[in-house]
């Protein structure tokens, strides 16, 4: 299941123990807000939407110098920071 599938079965009303497990305890608890944080549309506008995640890594690949590198694991780190940042 991927993450905005589940993104929209939280959203829909699925409860944290209803939803896909993930693989640790900690990315399995669910923060009990009032309204969920995936609810907004800046959450995915900025930490899930491809485009601006492609400009993240690009940013900070120019910046480290490093290679550039698109695999699934460098979109995911860029949507952690994003959602440090936001």
């Amino acid at each position: 299941m991927t993450l905005n599938h589940q993104l929209r079965r939280h959203q829909s009303g699925a409860s944290a123990e209803s939803s896909c497990p993930l693989p640790s305890e900690e990315e399995n608890v669910c923060c009990k807000r009032v309204t969920c944080i995936t609810s907004y549309t800046s959450f995915a506008n900025i930490c899930l939407d491809r485009d601006i995640l492609k400009i993240c890594i690009k940013a900070r690949c120019d910046i480290r110098a490093d290679e550039l590198n698109f695999f699934m694991e460098s979109f995911r780190n860029a949507g952690y920071r994003q959602f440090a940042l936001w």
